[in-house]
């Protein structure tokens, strides 16, 4: 049993640190007549190293250009969490530019109306094709192949900043006021911790955002471990010099293959993430599903065991056939409401997880189930039990 405590273990560390990941890497258009501010990315960004400010402090660059010519004019806008709420309110889009923007007046940096400004927050879009943007005169702090380059301060700690395009501009007042013609942009940005001169420095780091900056390390470590518990279960099953593998060691060796591929494709994601700031959807997709699929192998496992299954003379699982279809049936849930909430649900952009929505919701409840299923199986199974050094066995379980 000891392997499955340190499956357990596995799972908790899995639960608490690695749920999620988010591309840094943005591609795509922009239209002002689908919406008049669009939400394109949140970054946390690291706090800096008074010893290496330059370096350590969080970048925005690449690519905000039009093919379309028409003189219109918006605004490319780095605003931290305790700003963003103007955007996120249901009310927002039917706000004017001055009152979303009244707050960023105050803090961005714009030459001729906002002189006194300290950020470096805004730029504004489209560049003009092939050069570099207005704000950015200075082209030896671009980075190659960029545009633009904001630099993002954060001496006193860590912050969630909102990449945020809207159909805004400054009239010769210094108002905000509203884009009237079309503006519509094909946007290339990256998000960095750290310059990215210096990306060989932390590869696993400089592309993530600051609550995830050992999300590589811990998968790989986490895969390693699952390999080293497969040879240790394997090894058992060897010194067990049975005939046949008995069918509690089959179900636990499933879930170890499944939870050790699961992490194989996740380390997969966060590696090619690492380098281009996207990482691969269909390995992050198929690895949850692996992972979710052992998970619930473990509970039905545990849940076998204290009914019984495996202990006694016959290990046939279809003498727990109810046991295994109410499972299914729990199970079934659990993979649709998971779907739903990875495709229709979470957004990290509005700051909507699996512990903020009512799939996720919905899957902690069925996980208590489980668990309380298992607990009064447990107990039953020791008041049964004539056997005393066997029902101390289990009362350890």
């Amino acid at each position: 049993m000891s392997h499955l405590s340190h499956i357990l273990l596995f799972e908790l560390i899995y639960y608490t640190i690695l749920q999620r990941s988010q591309a840094i890497r943005i591609v795509g258009t922009w239209s002002s007549r689908s919406s008049r501010f669009s939400i394109l990315a949140k970054f946390g960004f690291q706090q800096i190293d008074p010893l290496d400010a330059e370096h350590s402090r969080g970048f925005v660059y690449g690519n905000v250009s039009s093919k379309i010519v028409n003189g219109a004019q918006g605004v490319l806008l780095i605003i931290p969490r305790s700003l963003v709420n103007e955007f996120i309110n249901k009310a927002a889009p039917k706000q004017s530019c001055d009152t979303l923007l009244k707050n960023i007046s105050s803090l961005a940096f714009e030459t001729k109306c906002f002189p006194k400004g300290k950020g470096d927050l805004m730029r504004w879009i489209p560049c003009p094709t092939g050069k570099l943007c207005i704000e950015d005169d200075m082209p030896g702090k671009v980075v190659n192949g960029s545009q633009m380059t904001l630099r993002i301060e954060e001496p006193s700690t860590p912050q969630y900043w909102y990449v945020i395009m809207a159909a805004c501009y400054l009239d010769s007042y210094c108002l905000w006021k509203s884009s009237v013609k079309e503006i519509t942009v094909r946007y290339d940005l990256w998000l960095t911790n750290g310059s990215p001169l210096m990306r060989y420095l932390n590869p696993f780091g400089h592309q993530f955002s600051f609550e995830e900056q050992n999300s590589a390390e811990i998968y790989m470590l986490l895969f390693i471990l699952y390999i080293v518990v497969g040879f240790c279960q394997w090894r058992s099953v060897i010194l067990c010099n049975s005939a046949s593998v008995f069918p509690r060691h089959q179900l636990l060796n499933c879930i170890i293959v499944l939870k050790a591929f699961g992490l194989a494709l996740h380390c997969i994601n966060v590696i090619t993430f690492s380098f281009d700031g996207q990482g691969v959807f269909f390995a992050r997709f198929l690895g949850e599903i692996a992972r979710l699929m052992s998970t619930c192998l473990l509970c039905l496992l545990l849940i076998l065991l204290s009914c019984g299954w495996s202990f006694g003379n016959s290990s046939e699982i279809l003498l727990h056939a109810k046991v295994v279809v109410f499972w299914g049936l729990l199970t079934s849930a659990h993979f649709l409401l998971f779907l739903i909430n990875f495709f229709f649900v979470d957004d990290v952009l509005q700051d909507i997880d699996i512990f903020k929505s009512w799939p996720g919701y919905s899957m902690i409840v069925i996980r208590l189930l489980q668990a309380l299923w298992f607990l009064v199986q447990v107990r039953r199974l020791i008041n049964e039990e004539s056997d005393e050094q066997k029902a101390i066995f289990l009362a350890h379980f």
